[in-house]
């Protein structure tokens, strides 16, 4: 079943982790605009293609359909996941501090309770 360039699009930023709000801020764009293109758009520039195939990195002639989209070794199994943990990176060393302990105080809650518990 072949998909259209409006739902390639929609498709390609979620399995990169990327919301509609990440993905027109790299490109220059609003929101509302990629809304638009993974909507009902089929007339989109040349140049936002290419924005767009660059900040999802694959290729032009891979957002259009013309080739099969190559999923790279080891791919990401939550891209979001990933993205949100590289901006973390950026911050500086204060904020990573009171980031990793929110993370180690909720995880320390999930180790506790019942649904991490195996079932038996």
């Amino acid at each position: 079943m072949s998909i259209s360039l409006v739902q390639r699009i929609a498709k390609m930023r979620k399995e990169k982790g990327y919301t509609q709000q990440m993905l027109a801020d790299a490109i220059g764009v609003t929101q509302r605009v990629i809304t638009y293109y993974e909507r009902e758009s089929e007339d989109i520039s040349a140049a936002k293609l290419a924005d767009i195939a660059r900040v999802l990195e694959i290729t032009t002639d891979e957002l259009l359909g013309l080739t099969e989209i190559k999923k790279p070794k080891g791919a990401q199994k939550n891209a979001y996941l990933r993205r949100k943990l590289n901006t973390v990176e950026q911050f500086n060393k204060k904020d990573q501090k009171i980031i990793t302990g929110m993370v180690e105080s909720l995880e320390t809650s999930y180790k506790n309770s019942p649904k991490a518990s195996p079932t038996k």
